[in-house]
């Protein structure tokens, strides 16, 4: 809409054409619509008009129900700027006016290239506060979405990547955005090309918030603005902090990813309503239903990433948004490493990498064997006396292993750990590698473990803590090496689970914190680092009585198991029925039936897969007794009858 409105409008106040109306805010209806009015422009500021004899009006970029965007431009340094003049009626209090020049004044402090410079703000002529911002030029974000129908992956990554940055620092400076969507993101680009996203109106929202429900007006053709965005913990009016703004991101990326908003409805009350109660469709019930197809490319842990942050309850979404940037930096990494890789100027295909890569592991892992077989047999009985000796040396290092895997197998004890530690003794006096020294290190705990000699286990593990700690310290040699990065978190959280045993609280949380970070960084396989957090979930939930930070590990847990490769994932379906299991156990003990009633569920799914009967039979009993708190008793006789159908696959000579 121009700034002097569309041909047929009338000012209701004045009765004069809108372009020719002069009242601070007009409020038009037109010649050939019954429509309810419509506010859609903030004082009479026509082009070439001074505004607190600073600012020239070039022409409109915007209007919206809190007030109207002009293109200015500064009198004196001539530079372009975007000039937000609020509505008059919005701030008329001196207390109010305060509050406002106070939020300029921080969002003025924010400067980051992903946030919307704040330059100047101030009072006009007419008794309307202004904003005086950096010019922009690009797309909204919302007409990106309208054009296209939905962001690409690659698209989406570029823009969601970035905004989170650009969140966390300013929630870093204590500002929190509350009214992001959208309208709120415009896309520009560098000389280069590349997309830079700025978030606008950062800190406004507060400040428009003094004006009460004025926040709900919008301006004609937009559905509701920002209650379609709004955290339930927003629509109630209680406190809310940054989680706030994470939800709202989760509904622009939701709306990004499938092209449809999470949240619609066709007034105010409907969307808070839903807002409130509901969750909206999730991507499997949109592939499945009109328009299938659409997000079949999204993967399974990007869909479960933004359906954690449409969490009703802000204990459940991700915390900070960090931790959301890493989730999203997570399923990007996971996505490229599953389907090409370039090399020089050629393009493989992941599959193809990683068979080269199994077929170098397996020439490594022949030459190392044959590096301990003696020199006799190599050469024929032609070797020389050093070389036996020390080849000698190595295959009776390597004989005794072997055994000793073998006794632990057989549940032997005598037989295998004191194998181990001599055999790791030897090896630190002759300076063997610490690749070697680490995995025999995990073996010894993990042996003391699993024979329940829990309190010699830790004695050993903090003996050999500030080793495995000094490995870590020398990281460069260790990046990205998933066998060395999996023997050292798993030292680690064997070591955890003997001090667990030994009521060591602490020293447990603190060997799996230390086993979780130690994953991560030097690129540990991700079914390792999920029963790492699954220990941690387990830990705090049972124990530290921290039945939230409980729930996320076993999330995360979840997020990773499902990050895997398709092939891989049968082999792995224990690990995720597991965190499914977790996550309903920690929403329980949290009062979120209706959570922990969708998780459950979740568990059987997987548990049926497997064909566990005692697991299903498991967690069909955590399900009835949740439906019976929750007075669903309808629904028990249901379920009971796709239990028996299920038992009767193990048992089809049974009557019941």
């Amino acid at each position: 809409m121009s700034q002097g409105g569309e041909k047929g409008e009338f000012c209701e106040n004045c009765g004069q054409i809108a372009s020719d109306c002069t009242c601070r805010t007009v409020y038009t209806s037109t010649t050939n619509s019954s429509a309810s009015s419509q506010i859609f422009q903030t004082g009479a500021h026509k082009v070439g008009h001074v505004v607190a004899g600073r600012y020239v009006i070039k022409g409109v970029i915007g209007v919206g129900g809190m007030g109207t965007v002009y293109d200015a431009r500064h009198i004196i340094l001539d530079n372009r700027v975007a000039l937000k003049v609020l509505r008059q009626e919005l701030v008329e209090e001196e207390s109010i006016m305060k509050r406002f020049e106070q939020e300029a004044r921080a969002c003025a402090a924010l400067i980051h290239p992903n946030l919307v410079s704040v330059y100047d703000c101030g009072i006009s002529e007419h008794g309307e506060p202004f904003l005086v911002m950096q010019f922009l030029e690009g797309p909204l974000l919302l007409d990106d979405i309208k054009h296209d129908g939905k962001l690409s992956l690659d698209r989406f990554f570029e823009v969601f990547i970035q905004v989170c940055t650009a969140l966390a620092y300013a929630h870093g400076q204590g500002v929190v955005h509350r009214d992001l969507k959208p309208a709120n993101i415009i896309v520009t680009r560098t000389p280069e090309g590349a997309r830079v996203p700025v978030v606008v109106d950062f800190g406004i929202a507060k400040i428009e918030d003094l004006g009460g429900n004025m926040q709900m007006l919008t301006q004609t053709g937009e559905v509701f603005g920002s209650p379609a965005y709004m955290s339930p913990e927003q629509c109630q009016g209680t406190a809310i902090d940054g989680r706030t703004d994470i939800y709202a991101l989760g509904c622009v990326m939701y709306e990004a990813l499938t092209g449809r908003q999470a949240f619609a409805g066709h007034n105010i009350m409907t969307i808070l309503e839903k807002q409130l109660n509901e969750m909206p469709r999730s991507f499997a019930e949109l592939r499945e239903g009109v328009g299938a197809g659409s997000t079949d490319e999204i993967p399974e842990a990007l869909a479960k990433t933004v359906m954690k942050c449409l969490e009703k309850d802000p204990d459940y979404r991700y915390q900070t948004v960090e931790e959301l940037k890493a989730a999203l930096l997570r399923v990007k990494d996971e996505l490229l490493a599953s389907h090409t890789v370039k090399i020089g100027s050629k393009i493989f295909r992941f599959e193809s990498i990683t068979a080269i890569l199994i077929m170098v592991a397996i020439g490594l892992c022949i030459f190392s064997f044959f590096e301990f077989v003696p020199e006799s047999i190599k050469g024929g009985g032609r070797g020389r006396a050093g070389s036996s000796e020390r080849s000698k040396v190595e295959e009776r290092d390597l004989q005794e292993l072997l055994f000793a895997d073998y006794a632990r197998r057989k549940d032997v004890f005598s037989d295998s750990v004191p194998l181990y530690k001599r055999a790791l003794k030897r090896l630190e006096a002759r300076g063997a590698s610490d690749a070697t020294r680490v995995a025999v290190i995990m073996k010894t705990i993990a042996a003391y473990e699993s024979f329940k000699q829990y309190d010699e286990g830790a004695r050993f593990y903090s003996k050999q803590r500030d080793y495995l700690h000094s490995v870590e310290s020398a990281g460069a040699t260790l990046n990205r090496d998933p066998v060395f990065a999996t023997m050292l978190s798993m030292s680690h959280r064997y070591g955890g689970l003997c001090l667990w045993e030994l009521d060591d609280l602490i020293g447990a949380y603190g060997a799996f914190k230390t086993a979780s970070s130690t994953a991560s960084r030097f690129g540990a396989p991700y079914w390792i680092r999920a029963k790492i957090c699954l220990s941690l979930s387990e830990l705090l939930k049972d124990d530290l009585k921290r039945p939230a930070e409980a729930h996320d590990w076993a999330n995360q847990a979840q997020i990773m198991i499902e990050s895997m490769p398709p092939a891989e994932m049968p082999n792995r379906l224990f690990e995720l029925e597991e965190s499914y299991r977790w996550q309903c156990y920690t929403s329980w003990s949290l009062g979120k039936l209706d959570r922990a009633e969708r998780e459950i569920r979740d568990a059987i799914t997987i548990s049926r897969r497997r064909k566990s009967e005692s697991r299903t039979i498991e967690n069909y009993d955590n399900l009835f007794q949740l439906l019976e708190q929750q007075g669903k008793k309808d629904q028990i006789a249901a379920e009971k009858k796709s239990l028996a159908e299920f038992v009767r696959l193990f048992h089809p000579q049974s009557a019941k």
